[in-house]
């Protein structure tokens, strides 16, 4: 797991950071700050983890297309590599968002999910 604003990963040259998941084993890799068309983020996205399980990939993001509910400024995505949905947990209620900008820094694990612990080594 690690974000980075290269464009030999992502050529579209937006200067912008991206979330990636790397699979050793495999030897791929796969853009996770992407929309349901695969479309990447249309702003920086970075501070990501991975679940225990490897399921939930939860991150900061400025981008507004990610999601239909999108809100101007950094907003806090979980990504679910099972059902490969991106939703935003930020939001309170239907149509109720956090009032403030997030810390980027400080994201912890939605409280539905058990736990977020660093990369596991097979899915780094």
């Amino acid at each position: 797991m690690f974000y980075c604003e290269s464009d030999n990963l992502v050529p579209d040259g937006l200067g912008h950071t991206d979330i990636f998941l790397r699979d050793t084993v495999a030897g791929t890799t796969e853009l996770i700050s992407a929309n349901e068309a695969g479309t990447r983020a249309n702003s920086f996205s970075r501070s990501p983890v991975i679940s225990e399980d490897g399921r939930y990939i939860p991150y900061m993001s400025a981008a507004t297309g990610l999601v239909s509910q999108a809100t101007v400024g950094s907003n806090a995505y979980l990504y679910d590599r099972t059902t490969d949905e991106t939703t935003l947990p930020s939001v309170a209620a239907p149509g109720a968002y956090c009032s403030r900008e997030r810390d980027s820094d400080s994201l912890t694990t939605p409280q539905r999910l058990p736990s977020v612990t660093p990369s596991r080594p097979d899915r780094t």
